[in-house]
C-alpha cells in the first residue's frame, strides 16, 4: 500500500485520490495473496498431521520418482529464494522517508521469511501437481496409482470424520457386499 501511494503521489496531490487509488490497486494483489497463503498455511497444517499422526504421504514423486522430487523441492527453493531476496531490497528501499522507515530491515526480514514459506511451497505444489498431471495423462501405470490415492485419501478422510458407529457401519456394509 505504501508502495503505491508514493507512486501515486507523483501524479496527483488529492489526499482521498491518493487513498483510494492506492486501495483500489492492492485490493487485487491483497485478496490474490490472502486466498494463495490460506491455501498454502492448509497444505502445510496438512503436511504437519501427517507426520505428527504418522499417516505416509500420498505424493506420488516421494515414492515412485525421489530423484525428480528432490529436483523440484532444489528449483522452488532457488525460485523462492531469488524473488525474496530481491524484494528485501525493494521493501528496504521504498520504506525509506516513511513512517515505517525505523523498522525497515524487520519489515523486510518479516517479509522475506514469510515469502520464502509460503512461495517455495506453493511453487512447490504446483510444479509438482503439474508433474502429476501430465505423469497421469500419459503413463497408464501412474493414472491407475492417482485413482487409487483419490480413493484411498476419501476413505482415509471418511475414518478420519466420522464417528465409531459409522466407521463400523461402513465396514459391516463392505462385509456384506464382499460375501454377496
Amino acid at each position: 500500500m505504501v508502495f503505491s501511494y508514493n507512486g501515486y503521489s507523483l501524479f496527483i496531490d488529492d489526499q482521498a485520490s491518493l487513498i483510494s487509488l492506492s486501495t483500489f490497486s492492492v485490493l487485487p494483489a491483497f485478496l490474490l495473496n490472502t486466498y494463495v497463503i490460506t491455501r498454502a498455511a492448509g497444505n502445510l497444517f496438512d503436511k504437519f498431521y501427517s507426520c505428527k499422526s504418522k499417516i505416509p504421504s500420498t505424493e506420488y514423486f516421494i515414492y515412485f520418482h525421489p530423484k525428480v522430487n528432490a529436483t523440484l523441492v532444489v528449483a522452488a527453493l532457488a525460485l523462492g529464494t531469488a524473488t525474496s531476496v530481491s524484494g528485501f531490497f525493494l521493501i528496504t528501499d521504498n520504506l525509506e522517508g516513511t513512517i515505517l522507515s525505523p523498522v525497515k530491515y524487520l519489515v523486510a526480514s518479516l517479509a522475506v521469511g514469510t515469502d520464502l514459506t509460503f512461495g517455495t511451497y506453493t511453487i512447490y505444489s504446483t510444479m509438482r501437481r503439474y508433474g502429476e498431471a501430465i505423469k497421469e495423462k500419459f503413463s497408464k501405470g501412474a493414472s491407475y496409482i492417482f485413482s487409487c490415492l483419490r480413493k484411498l485419501t476419501d476413505v482415509s478422510s471418511f475414518v478420519v470424520n466420522s464417528g465409531l458407529d459409522e466407521v463400523k457401519t461402513f465396514v459391516r456394509d463392505l462385509n456384506e457386499y464382499e460375501a454377496l
